[in-house]
């Protein structure tokens, strides 16, 4: 089809994942090419609950080969500790994670660890803890 083709060739996708429907989280993950997304942003607010494990259960973060932006809305520390082990070595210039539950010394060593080994450029918003 016409919009197959057109996933196929295009490479700057820019997803932002945080108000899709389920339906519409999974059709857009099947056509996608990992290596062809810039920017990422998913979610597990109450509405789309387990969309970030999910997503991550079928990608493997080093598909995205030109991934920049990388955005983690409402995450479990827990995740986003194994997320954080997979991303050092990624080329990101830009990381935000809002984190639900307690701050945990894994995590802030972690946090520190990305920053001064990756290549994050910038640091605006990489971690703030909802109660």
């Amino acid at each position: 089809t016409k919009f197959h083709t057109i996933t196929q060739t295009f490479n700057g996708y820019e997803l932002d994942f945080s108000s899709s429907t389920k339906d519409d989280f999974h059709f857009i993950c099947h056509l996608i090419h990992p290596e062809n997304v810039i920017s990422i942003i998913v979610s597990d607010r109450e509405t789309i609950p387990g969309q970030i494990k999910l997503f991550f259960s079928l990608f493997q973060i080093q598909q995205f080969t030109r991934l920049r932006s990388l955005t983690l809305d409402n995450i479990d520390c827990k995740d986003l500790n194994e997320i954080l082990h997979n991303i050092l070595h990624c080329s990101l210039m830009f990381l935000s994670c809002h984190t639900r539950g307690k701050r945990n010394k894994l995590t802030l060593g972690l946090l520190s660890m990305f920053t001064t080994e990756s290549s994050l450029r910038q640091q605006s918003s990489i971690i703030s803890v909802r109660k």
